[in-house]
């Protein structure tokens, strides 16, 4: 037997139980996982919550709860192949991820090698959180000498955002609540207040606005709620503020958010260490 968090009807925390459930086997196809970290991101909540956004996704009830997850490789399925027993790896498995195991098919969402000098805890907020900084990145296309403007940087998709333009050689300007702002110094991001009401971008749109010189080569909206505008680099063309791609973890880029098209592969954490790799305290766990 292993345990599982699972949900009977549709609502916030008081549907969630954890329960000794039997443990899921990997059939032709498929790898299982023995999971140590599991990663939450706003969709979870969605998922639980509402019927609609669950069938969206495939989803049924009796559901499991959360999606992307890291850990060990500890059965292998009939034709899998890149895969091997004792394999450290971090993937999705929707409404699957809170659990002792995880049962993953390779090709059919993400599931990859975790590198080197990565822990497991850090490896599980990759999927989507990483890969959807990545995939916002490459869009606007941050290089050395760039000034980008990243909203929403202290949070999960933010704060690899943040350090992915840093790498680029970027000059990084977040935007966050006060609280936040020396942890986004502390990456290499110079802190901006976050401020009530709306956002402007573009010609007298402030300090910032293109007229008075030194305005951002590129904008990413990672706040990931109702208002979130996605990504714009004026420099070429786009309409500041108007979405290029996106960055909350819904379904904006690509097929889902850093989803197969959008990304690198294992790109995005390749050559980063732990050090230099930091999640939001708090946004994985066990």
């Amino acid at each position: 037997m292993g345990r599982a968090v699972i949900q009977d009807s549709f609502g916030g925390s008081e549907v969630l139980e954890v329960r000794d459930v039997k443990e899921p086997q990997a059939g032709p196809g498929e790898v299982r996982v023995r999971v140590s970290a599991a990663a939450l991101n706003p969709v979870d909540w969605k998922l639980a919550a509402s019927a609609e956004i669950a069938q969206r996704f495939g989803v049924t009830l009796p559901a499991g709860f959360g999606s992307d997850f890291a850990g060990v490789v500890d059965e292998v399925g009939d034709g899998v192949t890149g895969f091997a027993l004792g394999d450290r790896v971090y993937g999705r498995a929707w409404a699957a991820a809170v659990a002792d195991y995880a049962v993953a098919r390779p090709g059919a969402e993400p599931l990859l090698h975790t590198p080197d000098g990565i822990d497991d805890v850090t490896a599980s907020t990759l999927v989507t959180c990483g890969r959807t900084a990545d995939a916002a990145i490459s869009v606007i296309g941050a290089r050395a000498g760039d000034v980008v403007l990243i909203g929403g940087a202290a949070g999960g998709v933010g704060v690899f955002a943040v350090q992915l333009a840093r790498r680029a050689g970027a000059q990084v300007i977040g935007t966050a609540s006060e609280a936040t702002s020396g942890f986004l110094r502390g990456l290499g991001a110079e802190a901006r207040r976050l401020r009530r009401g709306p956002c402007r971008a573009g010609p007298g749109a402030g300090p910032w606005g293109r007229d008075r010189g030194g305005g951002p080569d590129g904008h990413g909206d990672c706040g990931g709620g109702p208002g979130s505008r996605g990504l714009a680099r004026p420099d070429r063309g786009d309409r500041a503020g108007q979405p290029v791609g996106g960055c909350a973890g819904d379904r904006r880029l690509g097929r889902d958010a850093g989803g197969a098209g959008t990304h690198r592969g294992g790109d995005h954490c390749r050559g980063v260490r732990r050090a230099d790799c930091r999640d939001v305290p708090g946004r994985a766990g066990p």
